[in-house]
């Protein structure tokens, strides 16, 4: 099978005025097999850094049942092609791949593939000391902050961000800065269909949404009286009565 480790993720995550978001965050954690057990270990000691932040570790069969594709041959096929880890992410269903190489004795690396970007990979190193992995590489590879910008949407619409309060967003919504991870969006409109959004962040990158919202659509139903059946549509907040009745003729608005 190679010497990998899947995680996939549970993050929490802090919007701006708003609660800890419990989405997801799925990622898979790879070390490169020509490391061998100390790639391993150090892929193992990340993965138990990253569980004290909420992470949640499972094991690689996971990764495997989704790609039909063992992490040597992974690795392996992938290498230093980002583009080819973005792709395998989003078919394995992952917002993130960290990559774990040993580049000496004495110090190890994490390259990092975010699928909602182009973006080649997000590097950093960390020493092979006392206390390693060092708890800031986490920090700075995984947490921090980024900055989102959502158009689209009717001068109307009030959103609630993770469950929060209502905030309006007359000229679309924008959060600089928002924390990284994985936020939820609810829009309301009056006239148009709910918009419900959930949007990765990355640190320090922005991420762009365009999220036009739908006109609602008129919703019918029928109501049955002495004459027979009468058809309401709810159009635009009003109720407007229109049908004809099992006996004929045109039924009027209802009380």
């Amino acid at each position: 099978m190679g010497l990998a480790y899947l995680l996939l993720a549970s993050l929490a995550a802090e919007a701006i005025a708003a609660p800890s978001s419990a989405l997801p965050v799925h990622a898979m954690v790879v070390a490169d097999p020509v490391d061998g057990e100390q790639g391993a270990l150090i892929a193992q000691r990340v993965g138990f850094l990253l569980q004290t932040t909420g992470y949640v570790v499972l094991n690689t069969d996971v990764l495997e049942g989704r790609i039909a594709e063992t992490p040597h041959d992974l690795h392996r096929r992938c290498q230093s092609d980002p583009d080819c880890w973005r792709e395998t992410g989003l078919r394995a269903g992952i917002e993130q791949a960290v990559l774990v190489d040993l580049i000496d004795d004495t110090t190890f690396g994490l390259r990092i593939v975010d699928m909602g970007t182009t973006m080649g990979f997000r590097k950093d190193k960390a020493g092979l000391t006392a206390g390693w992995p060092d708890p800031g590489l986490v920090e700075r590879m995984f947490q921090g902050w980024g900055t989102l910008q959502i158009d689209g949407l009717p001068e109307t619409a009030q959103v609630q961000i993770d469950g929060s309060a209502e905030h309006p967003t007359p000229h679309g919504l924008a959060i600089d800065p928002i924390t990284a991870g994985k936020h939820s969006f609810d829009f309301r409109a009056e006239g148009y269909a709910p918009l419900f959004l959930t949007v990765m962040i990355y640190p320090d990158q922005e991420t762009a949404v365009l999220a036009p919202m739908a006109i609602a659509e008129p919703e019918v139903h029928v109501r049955r009286s002495g004459m027979g059946w009468v058809a309401v549509g709810l159009i635009a907040g009003g109720v407007t009565a229109v049908a004809l009745g099992a006996s004929g003729g045109i039924a009027g608005p209802l009380p």
